[in-house]
């Protein structure tokens, strides 16, 4: 996205203080997000209690964290049962350190924000919105799941995370990405980005005096 759209909107902060236990409204854990993230991102096999803390380990190669209507999933290939599977993170007890690395395996739908969806199947979705877009927010998933709900989210990396989002006008769509005040990069599709675009237009245009108008 061009600079000008990277800008600070004022009054829009986020508050941690919220969540004073140290837990968000998802019930999970930070330390428990960044564990399984940093679990993702160097691609290290993840050992963990499921369910309850005590319970033997499940031993997984984790591919994917993946925030979906206000609850939050690893898409792992579990070394036990030899398939592919989805945790829920907050039932997660990680066990640490991690175990050895590991080479990426193929997700049998590409992503596993596609893997997640498909094993979703069969809940409504007369609701869907008509407008849904993906971007790249330059924040980290513990900083951007917390408050996407009808959306899903992947971690990329440390520092940014990549999030689809609906809304009923590509506009919302985009409005609902600048309250982060954080850079972003658009993916897709092309009514996104004619919106933001057009959105880059109008804010220009406002910034410009207009003849007999007071500018300050």
């Amino acid at each position: 996205m061009p600079s000008r759209l990277r800008h600070r909107i004022d009054g829009i902060r986020f508050d941690n203080s919220a969540h004073p236990t140290g837990v968000d409204s998802t019930g999970v854990t930070p330390a428990v997000v960044e564990a399984v993230s940093e679990a993702v991102r160097r691609r290290m096999t993840l050992r963990f209690g499921y369910r309850d803390p005590d319970s033997p380990s499940r031993r997984t190669q984790p591919h994917g964290v993946v925030a979906r209507n206000g609850r939050w999933y690893l898409v792992a290939w579990d070394l036990d049962r030899d398939d592919w599977r989805t945790f829920r993170v907050d039932r997660m007890t990680p066990r640490l350190p991690t175990g050895p690395a590991f080479e990426a395996r193929g997700i049998p739908t590409g992503t596993a924000t596609g893997f997640l969806a498909s094993r979703s199947k069969g809940s409504a979705h007369d609701d869907a919105w008509p407008c849904v877009g993906e971007v790249v927010i330059d924040l980290p998933v513990i900083d951007v799941a917390r408050w996407v709900h009808d959306g899903e989210v992947e971690a990329l990396s440390a520092h940014s995370t990549r999030v689809t989002l609906g809304s009923w006008s590509w506009a919302g769509v985009i409005a609902a990405v600048v309250r982060f005040d954080a850079g972003f990069r658009v993916l897709g599709p092309d009514g996104l980005l004619r919106a933001a675009r057009e959105l880059e237009t109008r804010l220009a245009a406002a910034r410009t005096p207009r003849d007999g108008v007071p500018t300050g």
